[in-house]
């Protein structure tokens, strides 16, 4: 694919609030806010509309997350540290045939069991 075929298929979105269509749309999201120093972005949201999930190396917040999610290979963090680099690593990933809906339902039921598990405690105090 040329570069001018990705015209129509990357979009930037920088508001709160207006990502779920988009997230729905897309099989593929950067966490764009993850190539700055501030803790990284949550990739739960895009996660849970069925996006796989691509992050710059500032995840220091949700560090756990994207540790579980790549084991199952449902995210990546980009290790490369210019724009082209980073760049060329999407292009690849735009490419790829992603399939993980069974992966994510099982990511959200593992999580969602522990989230129940933790409620049962708490009402047991």
């Amino acid at each position: 694919m040329m570069k001018e075929d990705y015209a129509n298929k990357i979009f930037v979105l920088d508001k709160f609030g207006e990502n779920d269509s988009a997230y729905e749309a897309s099989k593929l999201t950067f966490m764009g806010g993850s190539l700055f120093e501030h803790g990284g972005q949550n990739p739960i949201e895009p996660l849970s509309k069925g996006c796989f999930v691509l992050s710059g190396q500032y995840i220091n917040n949700f560090s756990e997350i994207y540790a579980d999610l790549e084991n199952l290979s449902l995210a990546k963090v980009l290790k490369e540290k210019n724009f082209e680099e980073i760049g060329s690593a999407i292009n690849k990933y735009i490419d790829m045939k992603i399939s993980n809906e069974t992966n994510i339902k099982d990511y959200f039921d593992l999580n969602t069991k522990q989230l129940s598990s933790i409620i049962d405690m708490v009402e047991e105090c």
